[in-house]
């Protein structure tokens, strides 16, 4: 049996998909695929106590962006709340430089914390001020490398600070490190810029920067000189032979969102060491950044809008509304990739998650810590159906708390739900107050 595992962690929900007082049709399950089968792992946690008081509720989204969150602070007598300590943007700005240590401790793994993170960066930039699509450009090792994750970290910072960014200087960069299948490590870069110009030099100066990356990490080996660098897309190819035609650029921001959230965003292989018989390398350091952050900024454009505590919650049950019918789409996407026989997996699958899901719903101990588990075939479509379902499911429980929350919605849907909720409370003036925020 193939074991490989997916984790989640989730608020424990109510009632999967149904309102209260409605009963879910449980249908009777089909037999199992003889396929590869694994254990698909979901880790209820609810620890948000439904006892505690608030004082303050906020909601903030950013102009062109596709981040909306609910903040709310605790009443500090009534819980023991400790305030954080009050720092300004300037002292949480980064320098966007690689570096191996994190803020608080050496980074060993690409969390799901780190993950999120990198989504929200990215989903706070105001892409109508943008204009172009950010061009995507990798950066690979020869076929000898180091294995201090430092020296991977100086290269990035040597290639851009002396060679990308003298051409490149009104152009800003997330970055991501990952390993190859051979452990190597190797980056993605977006390039971002409102200059067209600066965007087209990736290409007409393909060659110099192939050459400087070659310099810059004393490679010596002239195949890394002609492959060490890549604008766009790798083709699809089956034994060097390319299989299916690919777009060699962005073509739409949903597709960078795409690629943001599934391949920047995914955790995969290990990095090893090339000269210590294929060793695992911990401790790698930071696994993503944003370099020239200070041109980042001028992209992100806050709106910040206290609320009352019933304007907090319908605006929130309109927002996770509008994110559950998103994720309903996504999953009929992905169902439509599927093979008859994985759909009908995926249904059986889906009944499974419902009956345990309902059945924590009505448990006394629902704010306790439960696991989920299902076998089901080992399918990269399946598993990404059910992971839609489960968010969808979380999602709809968080609509019976005042705890804050975060989602991912195109810009106008954002901005159409705040001119309906707000203009009725009088509320839509106070959306005119902008705050630049150094991010």
């Amino acid at each position: 049996m193939n074991n490989n595992t997916s984790a989640l962690t989730l608020p424990s929900p109510a009632i999967w998909g149904e309102k209260r007082g409605q009963s879910v049709s449980l249908q009777k399950q089909s037999r199992p695929a003889s396929e590869p089968r694994g254990l698909y792992k979901c880790h209820i946690s609810q620890t948000l106590s439904p006892d505690r008081k608030f004082d303050d509720f906020w909601v903030r989204y950013y102009m062109g962006g596709s981040l909306v969150t609910f903040e709310s602070s605790l009443a500090t007598q009534e819980n023991g709340f400790q305030e954080p300590e009050n720092t300004s943007p300037t002292e949480r700005k980064e320098t966007g430089l690689a570096t191996i240590d994190g803020k608080k401790q050496k980074i060993g793994r690409f969390t799901a914390k780190s993950k999120r993170k990198l989504q929200q960066r990215f989903a706070q930039l105001d892409r109508s001020r943008l204009k172009y699509l950010p061009k995507m450009l990798t950066l690979t090792y020869p076929k000898k490398y180091s294995s201090d994750p430092a020296v991977w970290k100086k290269n990035l910072d040597d290639f851009l600070e002396h060679h990308f960014k003298p051409d490149f200087p009104n152009a800003f960069i997330i970055w991501k490190l990952e390993p190859q299948r051979r452990g190597a490590p190797h980056y993605h870069l977006l390039i971002f810029s409102d200059d067209s110009k600066v965007l087209n030099r990736v290409y007409t100066q393909k060659e110099k920067l192939a050459k400087s990356w070659y310099q810059v990490v004393a490679s010596g080996d002239e195949k890394h000189l002609r492959a060490g660098i890549r604008v766009g897309f790798a083709p699809k190819t089956k034994n060097g032979r390319p299989i299916k035609k690919r777009a060699k650029d962005f073509t739409n921001w949903d597709m960078v969102s795409g690629y943001v959230a599934k391949y920047l965003g995914k955790v995969t292989g290990l990095f090893k060491s090339e000269s210590n018989g294929d060793k695992e390398i911990k401790q790698v350091g930071r696994y993503w950044g944003i370099y020239n952050r200070s041109l980042y900024s001028q992209f992100v454009t806050e709106k910040s809008i206290q609320l009352s505590e019933a304007e907090y919650m319908k605006l929130k049950k309109m927002v996770i509304d509008e994110t559950i019918k998103d994720m309903d789409t996504k999953a009929q996407s992905i169902l439509f990739k599927m093979t008859p026989e994985q759909r009908k997996e995926a249904g059986r699958c889906l009944v499974d998650l419902r009956r345990q899901l309902t059945k924590i719903a009505t448990r006394p101990d629902r704010y306790e810590n439960v696991r989920v588990e299902i076998y089901l075939e080992d399918n990269f479509h399946i598993k990404r159906y059910l992971q839609q379902f489960v968010m969808a499911f979380r999602y709809r429980w968080r609509k019976m708390d005042k705890y804050g929350i975060f989602a991912f919605l195109p810009s106008e849907v954002i901005e159409k739900l705040m001119v309906e909720s707000l203009s009725q409370n009088g509320q839509v003036s106070d959306m005119t107050q902008t705050i630049e925020v150094a991010t």
